[in-house]
């Protein structure tokens, strides 16, 4: 019969990122990532996406998380007196040339993920982002 069962999806994917970004010691964002990975599986818009895009997604939504609730006022930019997702931890050569994805490949199920989560679950632990803003986010510019 030849069954695979054994297919890349988002969470194979997430442990790689986490240890490109230096994340992969932290319970907390590793338990938040795994969990937006689960909760998007609540919605069929998610099916268009690479499981490795949603990976991405998780990991930078659970990584703003963690570092507001860290109260860190540095690792973020504002706009009209929101917090604008930190992106910036993605959206550099190195990271693009070792995982294949810039932001501009990104933006639309970072975009999608972070409304799907604004609007399903309470409490709503986007408050405070301009979730809006990732539609204008552009990739990285070499010097």
């Amino acid at each position: 019969m030849q069954f695979d069962y054994n297919f890349p999806g988002p969470i194979q994917s997430l442990e790689r990122y986490l240890r490109i970004l230096d994340y992969d010691q932290n319970k907390t964002v590793y338990d938040m990532s795994y969990q937006i990975c689960k909760f998007q599986l609540n919605d069929s818009l998610f099916l268009d996406y690479r499981p490795s895009q949603i990976a991405v997604c998780s990991l930078l939504i659970a990584i703003n998380i963690f570092e507001r609730d860290s109260n860190k006022p540095n690792f973020f930019k504002t706009q009209n007196g929101m917090k604008l997702l930190n992106t910036g931890i993605w959206n550099n050569p190195e990271i693009v040339s070792l995982t294949g994805y810039s932001i501009e490949m990104i933006k639309e199920p970072l975009y999608h993920l972070s409304n799907f989560i604004k609007q399903n679950l309470t409490p709503n632990r986007l408050e405070g982002f301009n979730i809006e803003a990732i539609k204008d986010l552009k990739d990285f510019e070499l010097p």
